[in-house]
């Protein structure tokens, strides 16, 4: 993956807010301003402070995917019906939207434009990342209220999942749609395959490369909360998957149409704390 687009974590203290750093190159820093101030707090990945222990990185699989697509979106429940069978594979037609070179951070947006497009909604992501994404350039909330950084920056940062849902809320609202967005965080990976087979993409969290992370990089907002963040932290939609092949398909935001390990996915998946996202129809039965 290119260097210059990770994303990398920061550490702040409300209390005792660290002096601004010399300007670096953003594929070991982050940059974001200091609240009621024109400075920018940096944080340099190599600094005793702040140090993890990365494992090795897991190789991913990237081959592009050929098989055929299957069904449009259904109004199915929502919910998995206890014993509910798993069909061994699916895969979701969706067109992947790339985030470069308009958000070079804006991966979890953008993911959700692809989503939006293939529910049938025209929007363009800048647009949707303008309009109705909550964005805030200072270290003062955490990644559920608000993406934090500029996505149309090498050194944004980025959002959970909450902020995902507000974002495609906002728009269905603006459009008179009858459709809104559920976080299924917490829900177990092989779980998520039953929206495909029912013809819900799945917006996830993931890493870039599918690279193993950890949340030791953090900061403090002046409410007291913390706020997590992981190096290479990434937002991908899940598409499809094969049970008997150990793979599941993505449209990644960086890639394409990808295919990825089953196996490494599901774990980057929790440790990204499994935060997933669906649209649907509002009038579908038996909401979560």
């Amino acid at each position: 993956m290119l260097e210059k687009y990770w994303k990398t974590g920061l550490l702040l203290s409300a209390a005792a807010a660290m002096a601004a750093v010399a300007a670096v190159s953003p594929s070991c820093y982050g940059r974001i301003g200091k609240p009621g101030s024109n400075e920018y707090i940096a944080v340099n990945a190599s600094s005793p402070a702040e140090v993890t222990t990365e494992a090795p990185a897991a190789e991913a699989e990237t081959e592009p995917v050929t098989e055929e697509p299957t069904q449009a979106p259904t109004k199915a429940p929502l919910t998995m019906p206890k014993g509910h069978k798993l069909p061994g594979s699916r895969r979701l037609a969706v067109e992947p939207i790339l985030q470069n070179p308009e958000l070079p951070t804006g991966c979890e947006v953008t993911a959700l434009a692809a989503a939006l497009k293939y529910c049938g909604f025209e929007i363009d992501k800048v647009e949707l990342c303008d309009n109705f994404l909550p964005i805030v350039s200072e270290a003062v909330c955490t990644f559920d209220e608000a993406y934090v950084g500029d996505p149309k920056s090498d050194n944004g940062f980025g959002c959970n999942a909450p902020v995902i849902v507000e974002t495609a809320v906002k728009y269905f609202e603006s459009v008179d749609a009858g459709w809104t967005a559920k976080d299924l965080t917490g829900t177990d990976f092989q779980d998520l395959f039953y929206q495909i087979e029912k013809g819900r993409p799945v917006i996830v969290w993931a890493s870039m490369g599918l690279k193993d992370v950890t949340m030791k990089l953090r900061w403090i907002t002046e409410d007291g909360d913390e706020a997590w963040f992981a190096e290479l932290e990434h937002c991908m939609v899940l598409t499809g998957y094969d049970r008997a092949h150990g793979i599941v398909y993505a449209a990644d935001p960086l890639e394409g149409s990808m295919t990825y390990s089953l196996e490494q996915f599901e774990s980057v998946y929790e440790q990204l704390g499994k935060q997933a996202v669906i649209l649907y129809e509002n009038e579908q039965e038996n909401p979560l």
